[in-house]
This record gives structure tokens, sequence and C-alpha cells, in this order.
């Protein structure tokens, strides 16, 4: 099972850029335009047009996903290729 990622706004308040208020009132403008059916938009997009985040602000959160998506990688080839020493290994 691949682990999932924590969401925009959770990244948004930890890095201390929006409020957990913000967060919840971009979800609501997103809910909203979703039931009215109109062209879905990201989170961040919405809260960075609300003036909650500053296009720095979204850099920075973006390249933080980068960094987590490059570090699950090495931790899974690094699973990949150590042995279980679980295992019974035979004496040399």
């Amino acid at each position: 099972m691949k682990p999932k990622r924590k969401p925009f706004g959770q990244i948004a308040v930890e890095m201390g850029f929006v409020t957990q208020a913000q967060v919840k009132q971009a979800l609501e403008i997103q809910k909203d335009e979703d039931a009215r059916k109109a062209p879905h938009r990201l989170l961040g997009i919405i809260m960075l047009e609300a003036g909650f985040l500053s296009s720095e602000e979204m850099i920075q959160i973006l390249k933080y996903y980068q960094t987590e998506k490059k570090r699950k990688l090495i931790d899974t080839i690094k699973k990949a290729h150590t042995p279980d020493l679980g295992e019974s290994t035979p004496p040399l």
C-alpha cells in the first residue's frame, strides 16, 4: 500500500504560511465550485488567488513535495538492496 502524502493545506499550515481557518475557507470555495460543476481548481491555486499564499510560498510547498518524493524513492531503493537480517545466513 502506497503511503499517502500530506495534504497541501496541512503543509501550508505547518510551514506557517496560512492559518487553519484560511485552509478551511479555501476548501469551502473548492467544494462550492465543484458543486456548481465549475472547472476543478487545486487548493493551492485558490489560496494563491485569495491572497492567502504568495507565489514564493507556493513554490516552497511544491519543493517540499518534490523533496519528499525523492526521499521516499531513495528509501525504497535502500530497502530493496538491504538484506533481511532476520534470515538465517550460513556461516562463512
